[in-house]
């Protein structure tokens, strides 16, 4: 028998033999990276059951000879030979059958009355039987068999331990290192270094060291690939899995060292991620040398390509555009004709199955040495000619929509050692419109075309429908002359129940075999479904991410369906809204540069230590400002103006303080460190991005130093009068300052909070007042009232006891900030602030001048 036809002897044949798959024969072509990888992938898709072969005989089979084919004769058998495809689609509607049972397997006398179905029922309720049989018959030798490779692992495992204790470096992969953990446990490694860390799973990092570890050193780039989980459900916000123990410590402030010199792009693609991703990214030498160096035949080394060719069906998950895959396979013919050798150049494409497309059309007596990868498997060499290749037809909308989540894919394609990139990318949907891809567009106000003979949509064309899907049957025919298999109000599906029957209920969601089932058929790709099924794969929820539904069998784009509008317009509405957020980043950018200018004004020289003035006028300034900032650059923008001016006032009173130390009970307190810390809380400033917690932890910082900095203030003013304190005023400073200085470093100490720093004020203010530590004499300060010409009760102080006062009533009608501290001052409807209080020592008032103590002495009782 010929193993490689399935032969169905049939005698009721009218002589016609099945038709038989062709072998067209092709060129040898060039071979590209993971070819084998990719090929797996291309054949299983999502969902799909194969035959497991492993129970299959293995005896071995004669080979077989070729026979002729014998003329057909009435009423004798006839073999008839049937197509690889057919046969794997028999055998693969075959196994989605369920199991025979028992009793009814036990009742079947004749095989022959059984139906197809009960057939392949019977045959799985026999390999489950045989199996029963087979694992009885199996468990003593398993139990022996079990021992044996048990004593044979742990005689591996003691060779395996006296080749590696003397080695000075091990090299294993994490899964190696977990596999074989008790090995590093016996010889017990003191460093651990770990190259691409941003790759590897934080789990697969954490299992893989052993207890000696006492260092831990991680080497890689968080803003590029992270690690792939094999199930989208662990990637979503809940689990994040695809957090890398590197990134998350770089996120959370863990100190690092960052390398800011890159050499392997020029520095006009550099310019693509700097500074907007890499703020402090230079070009080293070799990158500025080969930016010199021009492309032969090329105007430009990078440019993007606009075409209106959208992506063609494909069987597999991945995405292929025909187009462009000539497009660059022209390309590549091109600059190979402008005397460059194939192997400088290579081909990039975000798609496996597009790098499977340019494949078929290289022949490798043209192509021999040009390299064609996808970007993800692709880790570069330095080569003169480079082309990036875009497949999916939405590709720029999804990138632009989703480059916060993406932008890891994305700076692995740019960051590869490129002198030259050629930019590929199909049409994107705004295409009737005639603004910008980028800039939001005007919904379209024509009337929906969703109707039917049941339902009809009132809503304009760029609303959210209004009426639901319908589920009517169409009532029309085919051009067969059967009936469709459609729904009202849908295209019509191409296939016929009656006369494509097998590609009909070929099962797929599970009611495609029912007589009234009806079905859609999707007009990007052409693939038929079930309508009920189908409708229950666009209602789910798959992911957070920003995204146009796919086939279930391609995976191609939905996107022009009438069935399935409100789906595509509730995507589009989103890429709209985030259009609309990035313009108003963007305007949040101009508004935040007058800001910084006048901050750096008033700070000098302080305000280029404390933040990155370069970094900050390259995303603000409007010469060098990109079309967008992203998000967690201009949060972090924000956060650093926010900030800014009390770090410099801390700065400046700590230049004025005369004592530079003080010695407390169980502590110290000195200028030097307060200024380290002060430069620790700057160190996190400079960061991309703060989390919540990060903020929260600053604004504690910030407030604990300047409690010690008035600490500072407090005790040189002490000092300077040579004032002696009571014994009770000492113990409770002391209190205060052993609160401040452990605050948050012990944990039976809490962070300092707003309600501990209005205590401490009232504190200081105590001092101050008593002893008069204002700083100003008695003839100062009746020289001051006198210059002011106010009457009592004009003067007030902030809530860290700093001096001012309010003119005309003497009522507060705005707010402003404290010159010294930059606490909230003055009030609002001739009321002051709760935090405000009057101040009797500079001008002896005994109440405001705006009060209604005041208003009663008008009256004469």
């Amino acid at each position: 028998m010929n193993m490689n036809k399935l032969q169905v002897f049939n005698r009721f044949s009218d002589g016609e033999p099945l038709p038989q798959e062709e072998s067209n024969s092709e060129d040898d072509v060039i071979a590209v990276d993971e070819e084998a990888k990719i090929l797996q992938e291309e054949r299983i898709m999502e969902g799909e059951v194969f035959f497991d072969d492993k129970f299959a005989p293995r005896a071995k089979l004669p080979k077989p000879k070729p026979k002729q084919k014998n003329k057909f004769r009435p009423g004798e058998w006839q073999t008839v030979q049937i197509s690889k495809k057919e046969r794997r689609k028999r055998i693969k509607k075959g196994f989605q059958y369920t199991t025979m049972k028992k009793n009814n397997a036990e009742e079947v006398e004749d095989l022959r009355f059984l139906s197809l179905k009960q057939r392949w029922q019977m045959y799985h309720y026999w390999v489950e039987e045989h199996l029963r049989v087979q694992k009885r018959q199996l468990e003593g030798p398993a139990i022996i068999y079990n021992r044996i490779c048990h004593d044979y692992s742990q005689i591996k495992n003691e060779i395996d331990c006296y080749a590696t204790r003397g080695a000075d470096i091990i090299g294993m992969t994490t899964t190696g290192a977990a596999k074989y953990h008790h090995i590093l446990t016996n010889i017990h490694p003191k460093i651990v270094v770990i190259e691409e860390a941003a790759e590897v799973f934080e789990s697969h990092v954490i299992t893989s060291l052993p207890p000696s570890v006492q260092q831990l050193i991680l080497i890689g780039d968080h803003k590029q690939l992270r690690p792939k989980p094999n199930h989208y459900e662990l990637v979503k916000k809940k689990y994040n899995l695809d957090v890398s123990l590197f990134e998350r410590l770089i996120k959370n402030g863990i100190p690092h060292v960052i390398l800011t010199v890159q050499h392997r792009m020029r520095p006009d693609i550099a310019s693509l991620i700097h500074p907007a991703i890499y703020p402090e990214l230079q070009n080293g030498p070799r990158a500025i040398e080969h930016g010199q160096h021009k492309i032969a035949g090329v105007g430009h080394s990078l440019f993007f390509l606009h075409h209106e060719f959208y992506e063609d069906p494909s069987e597999s998950l991945s995405h292929v555009n025909i187009h462009e895959a000539e497009f660059m396979v022209a390309l590549c013919r091109y600059l190979i004709k402008q005397e460059y050798e194939p192997s400088q150049i290579t081909l990039l494409t975000m798609y496996r199955g597009q790098l499977l497309q340019m494949k078929k059309r290289m022949k490798i007596s043209e192509f021999k040495g040009v390299r064609v990868a996808a970007v993800d498997d692709f880790q570069g060499t330095l080569q003169h000619c480079r082309a990036l290749l875009n497949v999916s037809s939405f590709f720029l909308v999804a990138t632009f929509a989703r480059i916060f989540a993406h932008s890891h894919a994305i700076l692995t394609a740019l960051s590869r050692r490129m002198p030259t990139m050629h930019k590929c990318s199909n049409y994107c949907p705004h295409s009737k419109c005639p603004r910008n891809c980028y800039e939001p567009c005007d919904p379209c106000a024509e009337p929906c075309q969703w109707n039917c003979d049941h339902l009809k949509c009132t809503k304009k064309c760029g609303e959210l429908c209004n009426r639901p899907r319908c589920n009517m049957p169409c009532l029309k025919r085919l051009k067969c002359g059967h009936p469709c298999i459609g729904l009202c109000g849908d295209k019509c599906p191409k296939l016929c129940r009656v006369c494509d029957n097998d590609k009909v209920t070929e099962i797929f969601f599970g009611k495609e075999d029912e007589p009234d089932a009806r079905f859609v058929q999707l007009q990007d790709c052409k693939h038929v479904f079930e309508h009920t099924g189908l409708d229950k794969w666009m209602d789910r929820e798959e992911s957070e991410e920003i995204q146009f539904k796919k086939c279930p069998r391609c995976s191609t784009l939905i996107r022009t369906s009438l069935r399935y509008y409100n789906e595509v317009k509730k995507v589009h509405n989103h890429f709209e809204e985030i259009k609309k957020e990035q313009l108003q980043m963007s305007n949040i950018g101009q508004v935040l540069m007058p800001k910084f200018r006048e901050l750096k004004s008033k700070g000098g020289q302080c305000v280029e230590v404390i933040v990155d003035v370069k970094k900050i006028e390259s995303l603000l300034s409007p010469d060098t400002r990109p079309r967008y900032i992203l998000p967690h650059c201009l949060n972090a923008i924000q956060n650093q103006l926010a900030i800014l001016p009390t770090i410099v006032t801390m700065y400046n009173e700590l230049t004025q303080v005369k004592q530079k130390s003080w010695q407390f009970r169980d502590g110290k307190i000195n200028s030097e460190a307060v200024h380290q810390q002060i430069q620790c809380v700057q160190r996190f400033l400079r960061q991309d991005s703060l989390t919540d917690q990060q903020l929260s932890d600053i604004q504690c910082e910030i407030r604990r130093l300047n409690c010690m900095i008035r600490l500072l203030k407090l005790h040189s003013l002490i000092k300077e009068k040579q004032i002696t304190i009571t014994p009770e005023e000492k113990e409770c400073s002391d209190k205060y300052a052993s609160y401040v200085y452990h605050s948050g470093a012990r944990h039976n100490i809490p962070k300092v909070s707003k309600e501990f720093v209005d205590r401490f004020s009232k504190l200081i203010t105590f001092f101050e007042t008593k002893y008069k530590l204002d700083g100003v004499t008695e003839e100062e300060r009746v020289e001051i009232v006198k210059a002011m010409g106010l009457q009592k009760g004009h003067w007030f102080k902030c809530p860290n006891g700093h001096y001012y006062c309010i003119t005309e009533c003497g009522g507060a009608m705005e707010e402003a900030k404290c010159p010294n501290c930059d606490a909230r001052i003055g009030g609002a409807n001739h009321t002051l602030r709760g935090d405000n209080r009057l101040a009797p020592e500079i001008d002896g008032a005994r109440y405001a001048a705006w009060s209604d103590q005041a208003n009663m002495a008008n009256y004469q009782f």
